[in-house]
C-alpha cells in the first residue's frame, strides 16, 4: 500500500504525463479516449527511470526521456 502511494508522488515530480499519455496513443492508436495516466503507466515509467539510472551512474540526475528511449530501443533491438 505504501508503494502504491509513493508512485504518484515520484510521478508527480518526475513523470511525464503528455509523453506518456502519447506514448500509448501512438502504440495503441484505435484507443483514443485516454486523457489521463494509470497507475500501471506511472508504475512503468518509473521502472525505466531506475533502469535508464542503473545505466547511467556517472550522474546523480534523473534520465532524460531521450535516455529512457535509448534503453528501450537497445531491448528491441536484444530481443529481436
Amino acid at each position: 500500500m505504501i508503494c502504491t502511494s509513493l508512485i504518484p508522488l515520484w510521478y508527480s515530480q518526475f513523470g511525464d504525463r503528455t509523453a506518456n499519455v502519447a506514448d500509448h496513443r501512438r502504440a495503441a492508436p484505435w484507443c483514443t479516449t485516454k486523457k489521463d495516466t494509470s497507475l500501471e503507466d506511472m508504475l512503468a515509467a518509473l521502472r525505466r527511470a531506475v533502469i535508464a539510472a542503473r545505466f547511467n551512474t556517472l550522474r546523480a540526475e534523473a534520465s532524460t526521456a531521450a535516455e529512457i528511449l535509448q534503453v528501450q530501443h537497445a531491448w528491441a533491438s536484444a530481443a529481436a
